[in-house]
């Protein structure tokens, strides 16, 4: 696993990881999506140290890879997941190094893996666990982040990048965000 919270677990890098975790423990949102607003800005890092932080705080957590980066940071991701269980196929969480933290990987289907995540069935994938964290496509390049936000009741934490991420472009998806009545929780700066 490549996750700073075990590769430097004193590290600033780390102790951000679990300010962020802090600050959504405060908003008690059980299921939180990690998206950003256009390309890759750090968000599967974030998604991944979140939740391991949160399992680290003894939770019991369920990490959900919505978009399939998420294998470089928790090592595994073949095989049946996500899109495989949203189409009724058995699919059972994968056991991490991190205590109390769950993996599904993205999985395997036909079709576009953003149309194949807006399906019903995610209540019986989200289970109870305590905390679930899923990492979601772009939220201005598809629907699939505010989809997650409004049918999952989650909260929205943004990934953004100074020197990669426009205001204008925070703007427009703080407003898609607000215009669905999805909650967002705030948006960290990586850098």
């Amino acid at each position: 696993m490549n996750l700073t919270l075990l590769t430097s677990p004193s590290s600033p890098r780390a102790q951000a990881f679990r300010d962020v975790r802090a600050a959504v423990q405060l908003a008690r949102q059980r299921v939180i999506v990690v998206t950003t607003p256009k390309g890759e800005t750090g968000s599967a890092e974030l998604a991944a140290n979140l939740a391991a932080s949160l399992a680290q705080s003894g939770r019991q957590t369920l990490l959900i890879d919505g978009t399939g980066d998420l294998s470089e940071f928790i090592g595994q991701g073949e095989g049946a997941g996500l899109i495989n269980a949203l189409a009724g196929q058995p699919v059972s969480p994968v056991v991490t190094a991190v205590r109390d933290l769950a993996y599904i990987p993205l999985g395997q289907g036909e079709g576009h893996p953003g149309e194949g995540l807006m399906r019903t069935g995610w209540e019986h994938i989200l289970g109870d666990f305590e905390s679930v964290v899923v990492h979601a496509p772009p939220l201005l390049i598809e629907a699939t982040a505010v989809w997650l936000a409004v049918q999952l009741s989650a909260g929205v934490v943004l990934a953004v990048r100074r020197g990669e991420s426009k205001r204008a472009d925070i703007a427009v998806a703080r407003a898609k965000l607000a215009g669905h009545d999805a909650v967002l929780l705030g948006a960290v700066y990586l850098h």
